[in-house]
């Protein structure tokens, strides 16, 4: 269960944590100018976070314009339940190298889950992120370094960053980092030293189909045989040929799980989609994903299983049940009239076909 807290000017941060309902588990605080309260209040108030939540975001709040030692002191606050925390936005490279090394140091070892995207690390020297990174806690399983522009770095560079990452890290987030501006033996040589313990890899956002498919045939092949799961949204796949796409056959032979989008797919031809899903033979979990970033489950539609199906993705066939929900959804004006429980209603009125 999610929590948004929206926080009002002169509102009492710890009181208004008494009005959290029970059995949240997952506290969303961002966008609400924290760095403006006072520590000793931010303290206060995390200490009452209830032992239920598991999920803590604090995106958004400029907590890197906080006193060094103040901040310190507010991540330590952050209570043991807590396993995953978000902190992207948060200005965190505006801290001196020093700084920066403290405060990540601070967050609790709990921490298995760990969001730094849109932190602007760029601007730091590989050398002080490298520093950075290789304080953080040891548990941490899941690392989101997106929007971070570390397409910036050169090769080498990249490769020592990546070199500093937790060793128990098996899902690593590079959404958006300008990767593409890399050039192609840079990125094929920063690709495969993605560390061992990394099975999960989020390339989204990278305009990675803007290489010659020459170069992303090479890029594609240089992805360690550990990294089973690939996220390749918004990367401008569109624009290769059947041509181009039947010569990337088997360059992505280790993945079992995919994510496309579920736009560009459509678009395709039936050709092009069986052209893109040999790029994976031995695929077993297709997913597509809509222009806000939700999965799109093959249940909803049979337009959905059917591309998943070309792809040569596994998928089942809608149930009779949900093409009954989209059949009524699509041809019955008054569903509160229908004479059927509640719970399905709900789902008629809830249902949105594609």
């Amino acid at each position: 269960m999610n929590y948004k807290l929206i926080l009002h000017p002169g509102s009492n941060l710890v009181q208004e944590f008494t009005s959290i309902p029970h059995g949240v588990t997952s506290l969303d605080l961002s966008l609400n100018n924290l760095y403006s309260i006072s520590t000793v209040e931010l303290i206060q108030a995390f200490a009452n976070i209830p032992a239920s939540v598991t999920s803590l975001n604090l995106s958004g709040n400029s907590l890197g314009f906080k006193n060094s030692d103040e901040l310190v002191q507010i991540l330590a606050a952050i209570p043991a339940n807590v396993t995953s925390l978000n902190l992207s936005g948060n200005s965190l490279s505006y801290k001196s190298s020093d700084e920066l090394v403290k405060t990540l140091a601070a967050i609790p070892f709990t921490i298995t889950a760990l969001d730094l995207g849109w932190n602007d690390f760029s601007s730091k020297s590989s050398s002080e992120f490298k520093q950075a990174l290789s304080n953080l806690p040891a548990n941490i399983t899941s690392l989101n370094l997106r929007g971070n522009d570390l397409g910036t770095k050169s090769g080498d560079e990249l490769v020592q960053i990546l070199a500093a990452i937790p060793a128990n890290v098996n899902s690593l987030n590079l959404r958006g980092n300008n990767l593409a501006s890399k050039n192609c033996a840079e990125l094929a040589k920063f690709l495969a030293s993605i560390p061992a313990s990394v099975a999960s890899l989020d390339l989204s956002a990278n305009l990675l189909g803007l290489k010659s498919y020459t170069e992303l045939a090479y890029i594609f092949s240089s992805i360690p045989n550990h990294v089973v799961s690939l996220n390749l949204c918004l990367n401008c796949l569109h624009g290769l040929s059947l041509e181009n796409l039947e010569l990337l056959k088997d360059s992505l032979k280790p993945l079992q799980t995919v994510y496309l989008d579920y736009d560009i797919v459509k678009n395709m031809s039936k050709k092009q989609r069986q052209a893109l899903g040999a790029v994976f033979p031995n695929i077993q979990k297709i997913i597509l994903v809509d222009y806000y970033g939700k999965e799109l489950h093959p249940s909803q539609s049979i337009t959905i299983a059917n591309l998943i199906r070309e792809l040569s993705g596994k998928t089942d066939v809608p149930s009779l049940l949900n093409q009954s929900i989209l059949f009524a959804k699509r041809h019955q004006t008054n569903i509160k009239a229908l004479n059927i429980p509640d719970e399905l209603k709900e789902s008629i009125q809830t249902c949105k076909p594609l």
